[in-house]
C-alpha cells in the first residue's frame, strides 16, 4: 500500500491557549515501521513540523488494545522519542497519534506536562473513548491557569 505522507499529518493551532499547539499524525490501518517512519520523517525534525521535535508535552494514542478501540495519554520530556517510537507505534497498533506541546522559546516543565496529562485523561474519561491507562493520573496540583 502506497502512503502520501503529507496527507497523514494535520497541524491545529488552539485559538484559546495561543501558546500551545497539536500535531495529529495519522497511520494507516496495519502499518509496517518503514510506513511508520515515512510519515514521520514528513513530519520531523527536517519535515514540515520539527517544532514537535525534541519538545516535551503529552500525547494521545487512538489504539486497538484487546481487539476495541482505544485512547491512551501519555507525558513527554522529548516527544520525539517518547510518543513517536516507531517500534511502539507499531507494536501498539496506533491509528493516530496527537501530540500537545507549546510554541514558546520556554518548555514545559515536569509540573506542567502532568497538568497536561491530568487535563487529557480527566476529559477522556469523561467521553465516549475508553481509555487504556491502567491509572488515570495523579490529579494535579497545578490550576488551569
Amino acid at each position: 500500500m502506497t502512503i502520501n505522507p503529507s496527507e497523514c499529518i494535520i497541524y491545529h493551532e488552539i485559538p484559546e491557549f495561543t501558546e500551545g499547539h497539536i500535531l495529529e499524525i495519522r497511520f494507516p490501518k496495519n502499518s509496517t515501521k518503514d510506513q511508520v517512519k515515512t510519515i514521520l520523517d514528513e513530519a520531523g525534525k527536517d519535515g514540515r513540523h520539527p517544532h514537535f521535535f525534541n519538545r516535551s508535552g503529552a500525547y494521545v494514542y487512538f489504539l486497538e488494545h484487546d481487539k476495541k478501540e482505544k485512547v491512551y495519554v501519555g507525558q513527554a520530556t522529548q516527544l520525539e522519542s517518547r510518543a513517536l517510537n516507531k517500534g511502539r507505534l507499531v507494536a501498539e497498533k496506533v491509528s493516530k497519534a496527537l501530540l500537545f506541546s507549546n510554541i514558546s522559546k520556554n518548555q514545559f516543565d515536569e509540573s506542567q506536562i502532568q497538568h497536561l496529562e491530568y487535563f487529557i485523561l480527566k476529559t477522556l474519561n469523561n467521553s465516549k473513548w475508553a481509555v487504556k491507562n491502567v491509572q488515570s493520573g495523579a490529579p494535579s496540583i497545578t490550576t488551569a491557569k
